[in-house]
């Protein structure tokens, strides 16, 4: 098993791959009656994770980039179909595509004199959609 040296960046890098499959899911109908749409789903998500100081004077700031990808349906587990996109489109009839998929890139920095820290998060989407929190 291969190791980074001590205190690089890949020292401590924690990464991890996760692939659910979901036989016949139901989802709310476009229509929103009392029918429900059946499909098979499957999610994706590669995660790393890491503590990684940047001196010795201040404490170490704790990244995750995460990425996600969905076969059916979006972010909040609404069929794409019903967002104006379905397996071969994005949602809003945009260019070709497979599924949602979604990036998110926060990192946490504690404060030295603060009872606190500063945090920060980036949400990316498969339909250019963009949220920034502080």
């Amino acid at each position: 098993m291969p190791y980074a040296v001590p205190d690089s960046f890949l020292d401590q890098l924690v990464v991890r791959f996760e692939v659910s499959y979901t036989p016949n899911k139901k989802f709310t109908a476009t229509d929103v009656l009392r029918s429900f749409m059946e499909d098979d789903e499957w999610v994706s998500s590669l995660v790393f994770k890491k503590y990684h100081p940047f001196s010795d004077d201040i404490p170490a700031t704790f990244f995750i980039i995460k990425w996600m990808h969905k076969s059916e349906s979006d972010m909040l587990g609404r069929h794409l179909s019903g967002l104006g996109g379905d397996v071969n489109h994005l949602p809003g009839n945009g260019e070709a595509g497979l599924g949602w998929d979604g990036l998110v890139l926060p990192f946490s920095n504690p404060s030295l004199n603060l009872p606190g820290s500063s945090i920060f998060a980036s949400m990316e989407f498969s339909d250019d959609v963009s949220v920034h929190l502080r």
